[in-house]
């Protein structure tokens, strides 16, 4: 027998410290880096290189305390909550790449955004976010060079 499975709660202001923050790049039809880093409440990093990286495969690294609670103020500095709104019509390029962010919080609540990087009306401040985040976790070491979206 299946158990009916809740939808995840959304999180509210303030913000509960996160428990897992994971971000994932995903290709495009030329050299954008495709990749996935999972950062955990104790800093502990999980990369998985794909495709155009320096750093192909898994491997993980530590980041301090100091820079997880930076990632948690960056949260709702940058609005999490509500970078998912379109500000402006969406216009598809065929070949973009995504970044998705997902963050689930210590209260079990979580927040995912799927950020099309070929126009989709999205707020200039995530693509702001996504690109604190890659440098705070320090990936750049890993893509070989800092990707800005």
């Amino acid at each position: 027998m299946k158990k009916d499975r809740k939808p995840p709660k959304e999180p509210a202001y303030p913000l509960p410290p996160f428990k897992i923050l994971h971000m994932k790049r995903t290709g495009c039809y030329g050299p954008c880096p495709a990749y996935t880093v999972c950062v955990d409440e104790y800093g502990d990093v999980r990369w998985d290189g794909r495709d155009f990286v320096k750093e192909e495969g898994k491997t993980i690294w530590a980041i301090s305390g100091e820079k997880v609670k930076l990632l948690n103020k960056l949260l709702t500095k940058y609005d999490l909550l509500n970078l998912d709104r379109e500000e402006f019509p969406t216009v598809r390029v065929t070949c973009a790449d995504y970044c998705i962010i997902t963050a689930v919080f210590k209260d079990g609540s979580r927040k995912q955004i799927e950020h099309y990087l070929g126009g989709d009306g999205k707020p200039a401040a995530l693509s702001r976010l996504e690109n604190r985040i890659d440098a705070i976790l320090g990936v750049s070491e890993y893509v070989g060079r800092v990707y800005k979206s």
